[in-house]
Formats: structure tokens, C-alpha cells, sequence
């Protein structure tokens, strides 16, 4: 069978009205067991009331399992007036356990929708101990108010396939209180994690552990629909094999407000960009580029804030103020330094870029070079590009470039 198990009740949640699936009653425990022996496992559950279109009671005294060996778990669920789908609903002292080593590309799918509410709700733990990667995904249908995701808790674990969160709506994505890549039952991570979404929740506390690469991405081709900002509440490991945040479309804001050290590349992409802290890779000839479009009301704007340093162990460092070449508007193609804040490459070329492609011409467009900050900050250009010295005030601290000929 292909279709949903579906219910078209639409009276309350409880006795009379339970979802398309239901793991568990609304007065009793949820402990279910499924156990596949290697068999694919599949569950499609709709519903035309307020409950999930597929709903999993926690349970207070064992862990519900879904286990399917080396095949495949597949769960859709879908509601008009409800979630999508809800895990550890009613809550419960143990959550939901999902298995799987199945090698295919995605061994582990889960993926809610609603017409209101939560696409996504609940807490759990999935783990695919193949190749297989892990893939979640939400979508409500009540506007940025609602939750295309809310995780709050519980971890996604892959041993290497890819870990994939995608916010498929308009609303918020919560991930809170979740670890993503190595973790629960042995589980050692190489997978590259993507968190796709135009609303990323970004106060939320989460751990990323893996020797992929982790990359924070909108999910519509416009760019994220409000400013993006990670801070120290996301605890990261300095194994990461590359660094992404935004794309090549997005025009929102970016604020990085912790330490990154990355083996591998990193690249930024906003409008307005502010590094109130250092960012590092340490791979050979690994390169960091930090590009604002230069559109908006308020256009391109880079900043290095105090004490904050950008250092490359060989690889480029370019910093692109105006990648759509904007000619006219409100602090167009700044580059700003703040006092302390330093760029090292260690050899690698220093790129300060504005309307023109840093690719094409080596030197920065005149637009693009980076000014003081009430007198405090003075820029030195390595490499031949250019000099702009500012008087300091007695004791004052400068920002500097700083590459060695290769």
C-alpha cells in the first residue's frame, strides 16, 4: 500500500478522535516496539482534525523503538488543523528511538506538514549506524508565527551519510537541546550536516560533533527571512571539514558571535555581516570569504568588530563589500576594522574586494577599502594593494593585514 492511513473525525483529541497513525493512547503509555529484521519500515498517517497526521506517545517506564536493521524507515505525516507529526507527544520519560543501518542514501526520512501548527513537533532520538544519511523536514502552513520544525530535544546521529534539517515553510526552525552527528549508541560521525531554512531559530542551544562539513542555508531562493546569528549556545567541534553560511542569494544579515576553527573552508554570504569573533581554518591553503551582496536599504557593510581576527593557515582571505556592484545608496561597499581586529594568511593572498570580482582583478576597487571608526582604527593592506594610515590616539590598538610572500 502507498496511500495514508487517514482520520476524518473532527472532534477533539482523545476518545473519539485519534490521528491517521497512533503509537500508544492519550491515557496510557505509548510503548511500541517495531522490528523489521531488515525490511523496510513505512508509516503515512493524515488527519482532518486537531491531532497529528502521525502521533507517538512517550512512555514512562520503557524506550519505543523503531528498528529496521539494515533497511530503511520512512514516516509522513500530514494534518489540516493539527501537526504534522508529533513524537513524544503528551511527553513521557522516554522519547522515541528510530534505527536504522541501512546504506542507502537517506536510511532514516521523517517529514510532517500542516495546514497550521507545527509541520515537525517533538522529541527523539534517530540514529543510522550505515552509510545511510538521516533526513528531517517540517512545513506549517500559519505563517512565520508558526513552527516548520520544533525539536526540543533528542539527537540525529549518522556514522556518515548526510544529516539533513530542512524548514520547508514559512515558519520558524527550532533545533534545541539536540546534538547532530556523533553520539547515541557508538555512533562516530563523518556526515556533512545541512540546516536548511528561512527562519532558524538563533538563540537555540545545540551540539555538532562530526568531521563533515556544517552548513546553515534559506530554503527559498530569496535567502533567509530574517537575520541569521549563531552564537556560543551552538557547541561545535573543531573537526569540521568546511563552513557555509547563507548562499549566494541571501541577502539577510549575518552575526557570528563565536569562535570558529574550521579544517577546511568557510564562506559567508549576507548583506550587512558583523565577526565579533576569530575565524580560523586550519587546513593548508584553505580559504575564507566573506561576501555581501551590497543591496538593501543599508548597503554592503563588513565588519570586524574589536578584537576579533580572521586567520587562514596558507589560504585566501577575501572580503567581497559589493558583490552586485551597486553604484549608489546609504554606506555602499564598507569595509570596517574595528580596533584589535586582524586579518592573517600565512602566505595566502588578502582580498579586499568591492564591486569588482576579487577573482578577475587581485586589487581592491577604491569603494571597497575598509574605514576607521571614530579615529581608532588604522588598516594596513598587505600584498601591494593598497595603504590607508589613520592617526591613532595615544595607546589606541590598530587593525592590521598580515601576509607573508608565498
Amino acid at each position: 500500500p502507498t496511500g495514508f492511513a487517514y482520520s476524518e473525525r473532527t472532534s477533539s483529541w482523545g476518545h473519539t478522535a485519534p490521528s491517521g497513525v497512533l503509537f500508544g493512547v492519550w491515557d496510557r503509555q505509548g510503548y511500541v516496539r517495531l522490528d523489521s529484521g531488515g525490511g523496510d519500515i513505512s508509516i503515512k498517517g493524515k488527519s482532518a482534525n486537531g491531532t497529528p497526521g502521525f502521533a507517538w506517545r512517550g512512555d514512562d517506564t520503557d524506550i519505543p523503538i523503531i528498528n529496521a536493521g539494515d533497511g530503511s524507515v520512512s514516516i509522513v505525516g500530514e494534518s489540516t488543523s493539527g501537526h504534522g507529526i508529533e513524537l513524544n507527544y503528551y511527553s513521557g520519560n522516554h522519547s522515541p528511538l528510530i534505527q536504522s543501518s541501512s546504506d542507502a542514501d537517506v536510511a532514516i526520512s521523517v517529514i510532517g506538514s500542516t495546514d497550521a501548527s507545527a509541520g515537525y513537533q517533538g522529541i527523539a532520538t534517530m540514529v543510522s549506524s550505515g552509510d545511510g544519511g538521516i533526513y528531517l523536514e517540517g512545513a506549517s502552513g500559519s505563517g512565520a508565527a508558526g513552527w516548520d520544525i520544533w525539536f526540543p530535544g533528542g539527537g540525529l546521529y549518522a556514522a556518515s551519510g548526510d544529516i539533513t534539517i530542512v524548514g520547508a515553510g514559512p515558519g520558524q526552525t527550532g533545533v534545541v537541546d539536540v546534538t547532530l552527528g556523533t553520539g547515541s549508541l557508538g555512533v562516530t560521525s563523518s556526515s556533512d550536516i545541512v540546516i536548511k531554512s528561512d527562519r532558524l531559530e538563533d538563540d537555540d542551544v545545540r551540539t555538532i560533533q562530526t568531521t563533515g562539513s556544517l552548513s546553515f542555508l534559506p530554503y527559498s531562493d530569496s535567502g533567509f527571512a530574517q537575520s541569521f546569528s549563531i552564537s556560543t549556545k551552538t557547541t561545535l567541534s573543531n573537526t569540521l571539514s568546511g563552513l557555509v553560511i547563507g548562499d549566494a542569494n541571501n541577502t539577510s544579515n549575518v552575526a557570528i558571535s563565536r569562535e570558529f576553527a574550521v579544517a577546511g573552508p568557510i564562506s559567508m554570504y549576507g548583506n550587512y555581516i558583523w565577526i565579533y569573533d576569530d575565524l580560523e581554518t586550519t587546513t593548508s591553503g584553505s580559504d575564507v570569504l566573506v561576501k555581501s551582496h551590497g543591496v538593501g536599504g543599508v548597503n554592503g557593510y563588513i565588519v570586524l568588530e574589536s578584537g576579533s581576527s580572521i586567520t587562514t593557515n596558507g589560504g585566501d582571505i577575501i572580503l567581497w563589500s559589493n558583490a552586485a556592484n551597486v553604484s549608489s545608496g546609504a554606506a555602499n561597499s564598507e569595509i570596517s576594522f574595528s580596533s584589535g581586529s586582524s586579518l592573517s594568511s600565512a602566505g595566502g593572498a588578502i582580498v579586499l574586494a568591492g564591486g569588482l570580482d576579487p577573482a578577475a582583478d587581485r586589487r581592491a576597487a577604491p569603494s571597497a577599502l575598509g574605514r576607521g571608526r571614530s579615529g581608532r582604527t588604522a588598516l594596513a593592506l598587505a600584498g601591494g594593494v593598497r595603504l590607508i594610515p589613520r592617526r591613532l590616539a595615544p595607546g589606541a590598538c590598530g587593525a592590521a593585514l598580515h601576509s607573508r610572500a608565498r
